[in-house]
């Protein structure tokens, strides 16, 4: 969420696209598969957020959609061509950790009047 091609929450992409690929390697799906899966779910994130507020306040750009999707892409190749393994008692910390961020993501988006919304006061918006 921003205006600019790279912000604060470009960081968080990139870190969420390298996880994806950890994650979804682990349990064997294809590397094909894990681009389009992993990449494809967050485009459709990118697509459903909100760029103004009801007051008509820009609170994200067609820019920084494009910095969100390159950022997570590149986080996603770097893990790609690294291949980290991480040890087994990790596999599910990173698991909840990428299913929470992403629901977080669209439940802010989705509902973005709530407290934690896109639209809210903690986001600075409103």
């Amino acid at each position: 969420m921003g205006v600019e091609l790279i912000d604060m929450f470009t960081l968080g992409h990139f870190i969420m696209g390298f996880i994806s690929y950890i994650i979804l390697d682990s349990i064997k799906i294809t590397t094909s598969s894990n681009m389009l899966l992993s990449n494809g779910l967050h485009l459709c994130i990118e697509m459903i957020e909100h760029n103004k507020t009801p007051g008509g306040l820009i609170i994200e750009t067609n820019k920084n959609h494009i910095g969100d999707i390159v950022g997570f892409l590149l986080g996603w190749l770097l893990s790609f061509i690294l291949k980290i393994k991480v040890s087994i008692w990790m596999y599910p910390i990173l698991w909840v950790f990428i299913i929470y961020v992403t629901f977080m993501e669209i439940y802010r988006e989705v509902f973005p009047d709530n407290i934690l919304g896109a639209f809210s006061k903690a986001y600075g918006k409103k």
